[in-house]
């Protein structure tokens, strides 16, 4: 189809507020006040939930100013919610009739008002509306969606034409620069439907493919793409396998293997004569085997590749798992509907017939540690997209760094999920900004691992510089600032706050957890559940820490760690987590069954159970008199915990702005780069995890 079809990318690189008057502007102003804002770094990093009754005063006198604390008792949570996600807040602006009263309460602090303003402000706008004509957004065929939830059939359906307008753009471009392999670009009027010619399209390379929906999908008309699907699982390429079967891509057959090769191989594998049952015999040459058996074979055999139909599947540690790869995308590109003699009329349009027949898909069960390629790319391979829906921690940056890795690989677009799971490159800063506690033991590893693979992957971040005020009364001595800047007092002998320059943008992993959560879905129910169970659990905490089943971690061997990001208390000195898991639904009935609930888990601990039984069995006296005082002594706390927990997951979409922010920035900073944006693809409310960041390499398509 013809490029001005629809636009690839939207108008502007980055989905921001319209107030700000560039996206450097508000890249610059984002890591200036995720660097800096004390408050923020507090509730996106420094806050943990099960800590909030655990010192005095609690973490909500603590964080919050006193100011907002005196509104909110005023108000209902409900009402909180509506002001942090979905209130106009230019009600409170002057000019705008600077409303000293909102639904009957006093209006809120400026300052409340004034923060609400700069989380919004700082967060990447999520607002969906596919660039596609509604026509190509079809529902997906009942035999390829097999398996799929709706939330899935609707992210694979977007994300699939998403992927195709990418995959069109790409084929015209390499049209254009006359590097296609044979024919001529397809042109077609706007509005008609478009007509995927896979000679000249990228093959798709899926990371982290899982049951493989989306590249069954693409495989599928009326796309009909060369798939690649990576995937570490066993498991899962089997279980895609078997879908594709429902869809029509490959046939359900029996595995034949030619008996004289077979008894070799089998023989070799072993070392020595095979003692195993003679199996059946099949046609002339060929014998039946069982699934078993022939799970037996590949497991010994990673070189051999299993074929059925258009669907190839090959151990990337295999010798010949090159070879198979460029094999499958060479065969499948001389296969594809177009090449043949007749396959295409006037205009360059696929008949009827070809638009039915599916593309193919390559299966490589690789473990991938990096973007890197080469086990199974050639430098030779055909053009194609590297694509992943919802990829976990760091193989969103492996995905984007397989663009400029492998020279095949044209463009990028990736979908991230799972930020808890990113790994953190930067180590520690040299210096603890004033924040709520120590740092966590735990949490140490993870701050000093120093990984090249982790966040934040772009120099910019990296290198981003930022003032840090830090006060005499703060403790210096454990933030060891530079010798040449501990000046405790002016020449006039005041005390005076010491200027220190941070280095690096860095996200701990209490953040970065809250960055996956998606308040503006919640509804009155779902924000309830959500805040009786982290009630719950923060009071419990606060119990067991009394009765000396939990206890106040020490410090961090290393003070040099910023804000904490792990709960203080554990089961030991060293904050090893008192884990609980998972409770039967009737255990949120109220505070007493949860209790038991979780207590009933925990003396089961084949370590900790018989002291937690002998420490505990004090709740369950005298008619659970003990429970009952500390819901009664504890049951403000409920509200407070709320209004905590809605600030941290609101507030935390600056978090997971930063993050798609970073990404892009690394795009930009890569020469081999021509282009790179970030764009909603989902709608939110059926996918929180709805931005996907592109890349496209400069040259030919």
């Amino acid at each position: 189809m013809s490029d001005s079809t629809f636009k690839v990318r939207p108008e502007q690189p980055l989905p921001i507020d319209p107030s700000w008057r560039s996206s450097e502007e508000y890249v610059e102003s984002l890591l200036a006040f995720v660097s800096t804002s004390e408050l923020f770094r507090n509730l996106c990093g420094g806050v943990h939930v099960l800590d909030f009754l655990t010192r005095k005063p609690d973490l909500y006198s603590w964080v919050l100013p006193e100011e907002w604390r005196v509104w909110f008792e005023e108000v209902e949570i409900e009402d909180v919610l509506d002001l942090l996600l979905r209130e106009d807040l230019k009600q409170f602006r002057p000019g705008w009739g600077s409303a000293s009263i909102w639904r009957g309460y006093a209006a809120p602090p400026k300052s409340l008002i004034d923060y609400v303003d700069t989380i919004r402000r700082h967060s990447l706008r999520r607002d969906f509306s596919s660039r596609r004509p509604k026509h190509d957004l079809e529902a997906l065929p009942r035999h390829v969606a097999v398996g799929m939830r709706p939330k899935k059939i609707h992210e694979v359906g977007q994300f699939a034409g998403f992927v195709d307008n990418l995959s069109q753009h790409l084929a015209a471009r390499r049209s254009r620069n006359g590097e296609q392999l044979n024919g001529t670009t397809n042109g077609h009027a706007e509005g008609h439907h478009i007509q995927h010619n896979p000679e000249e399209a990228p093959t798709i390379i899926d990371f982290g493919s899982g049951q493989n929906y989306l590249g069954r999908t693409l495989a599928c008309p009326p796309y009909n793409d060369r798939v690649i699907a990576i995937e570490q699982r066993h498991h899962n390429v089997e279980g895609a396998k078997g879908m594709d079967v429902s869809a029509k891509l490959a046939k359900k057959q029996k595995k034949m293997i030619n008996k004289k090769e077979w008894k070799v191989q089998w023989e070799a594998s072993k070392g020595k004569k095979s003692s195993s049952p003679t199996p059946t015999s099949g046609a002339t040459g060929q014998i039946e085997i069982s699934e078993a058996e022939m799970r037996d074979i590949e497991d010994r055999l990673p070189m051999l590749s299993v074929e059925e139909n258009g669907v190839v599947s090959v151990a990337a540690a295999a010798q010949n798992a090159k070879e198979v790869v460029q094999n499958h995308m060479v065969e499948s590109l001389a296969q594809s509907p177009n090449a043949q003699d007749n396959g295409t009329d006037g205009a360059g349009a696929k008949s009827q017939d070809q638009t039915s027949i599916p593309g193919s898909i390559l299966y490589v069960e690789k473990a991938l540690s990096s973007g890197d390629l080469t086990d199974i790319l050639g430098p030779s391979s055909p053009p194609s997209i590297v694509v992943s829906i919802h990829s976990c921690g760091n193989l969103t940056h492996h995905g984007l760094r397989a663009v400029t890795l492998n020279p095949s690989v044209r463009a990028v677009a990736v979908i991230g999920c799972c930020y808890n799971l990113l790994t953190e490159r930067l180590g520690p800063p040299t210096f603890k900004l004033p924040n709520l506690r120590s740092n966590h033991p735990r949490l140490e590893a993870t701050s000093t691992a120093f990984d090249p693979h982790g966040f934040p992957m772009s120099k910019t971040l990296e290198d981003f510089t930022y003032p840090v005020r830090v006060r005499p009364d703060d403790d210096i001595s454990t933030g060891r600032p530079p010798k040449e800047s501990r000046k405790y007092y002016n020449l006039n002998g005041e005390m005076q706050e010491i200027d220190i320059t941070g280095k690096g943008v860095r996200l701990n992993i209490t953040a970065r957890m809250m960055a996956v959560q998606a308040p503006q879905n919640w509804g009155p129910k779902d924000s309830e559940d959500f805040f009786k169970r982290h009630y719950y659990r923060a009071l419990l905490q606060r119990i067991l820490l009394d009765l000396g089943v939990v206890k106040m971690s020490t410090p961090a061997s290393t003070p040099d760690i910023e804000i904490a990001g792990g709960t203080l208390s554990g089961k030991d000195d060293t904050g090893s987590p008192l884990i609980i898991g998972s409770l039967r639904k009737a255990c949120f009935a109220n505070f007493h069954v949860y209790v038991q609930g979780a207590i009933d888990k925990l003396v089961k601990d084949p370590v900790d159970g018989m002291s937690i039984n002998e420490k505990t069995r004090c709740l369950f006296e005298n008619d659970d008199q003990l429970i009952k005082l500390y819901k009664q002594d504890y049951a403000y706390a409920k509200k407070h915990l709320s209004i905590i927990w809605s600030l941290m997951a609101f507030s935390a979409g600056v978090v997971e702005s930063t993050i798609l922010v970073d990404r892009w920035l690394w795009l930009q900073e890569q020469e081999e780069v021509e282009d790179a944006w970030i764009e909603a693809v989902f709608d939110y409310k059926q996918s929180p995890r709805n931005m996907v960041v592109v890349g496209i390499k400069k040259g030919q398509g």
